[in-house]
């Protein structure tokens, strides 16, 4: 505990949780441990360990609750849960078609709790698909080079490819189409071992193939409705 609050004080938060951790297991119920293990987490944005340190802890009861260093981790907490319940009506929001509100609520949650690298992530997610929607290609690449560059995986890659998409058939520009079948292929090489990733990038692989081809975007939205509704109510028919 001595060397995780030692890096605590020095806000190394990532280097001290191992080793709050270990304290957590040798000393459960030391009011300290938790709440420097709680503070910790909430520092580098980790809720989920910053959640189980001080539920777990006698049933999430301290000694002291006038104490100043609860009292300090109980104002962190709540400013990051309530950013949370920001993000989660954010996400409600695009969902039902409104980005703009979205995109603004989002913004807040990432304003107010800083500390979360996912939050940011959110937000920037956002502006990419106002971008889209606003046919400001520029920027929807943009937002998707950077994310694929911070966090390499399936779902950035397929981002990209699609804002690649977007690009070529806004320019007609070859060197565009070459790099989103690269992105989408990468994308694909990501997902294997993970069913769920690779039936969305089948879905996806079929629309950017469309937009590549025929240089037409539109949203999944009206691709399904040209593409997709006739074949779906056979299905449903038998």
């Amino acid at each position: 505990m001595y060397i995780g609050e030692h890096l605590v004080e020095q806000n190394r938060y990532a280097e001290a949780l191992p080793y709050l951790r270990q304290t957590l297991q040798v000393a459960p119920e030391s009011d300290k441990a938790a709440l420097l293990t709680a503070k910790a987490a909430l520092m580098i944005g980790d809720m989920g360990t910053a959640s189980k340190a001080l539920n777990g802890h006698n049933n999430g009861t301290f000694e002291k609750a006038d104490d100043a260093d609860f009292l300090e981790v109980k104002a962190l907490w709540d400013r990051a849960d309530a950013a949370m319940v920001k993000a989660e009506k954010a996400v409600k929001l695009e969902d039902g078609d409104h980005d703009e509100e979205a995109a603004q609520l989002m913004h807040e949650a990432a304003n107010s709790y800083p500390e979360s690298k996912e939050l940011a992530f959110a937000a920037e997610t956002v502006d990419g698909d106002l971008a889209f929607d606003h046919k400001d290609y520029d920027t929807f690449l943009s937002i998707s080079q950077k994310h694929w560059k911070e966090n390499p995986q399936a779902q950035t890659a397929a981002v990209l490819a699609s804002a690649l998409a977007c690009k070529y058939a806004a320019t007609g520009n070859d060197l565009y189409r070459t790099q989103s079948e690269q992105m989408l292929e990468q994308a694909q090489k990501m997902a294997q071992g993970y069913p769920e990733s690779i039936k969305n990038l089948q879905e996806f692989a079929e629309r950017n193939r469309y937009r590549l081809k025929t240089r037409e975007i539109i949203t999944k939205a009206e691709y399904d409705r040209r593409f997709r509704s006739g074949l779906q109510q056979t299905r449903t028919g038998g």
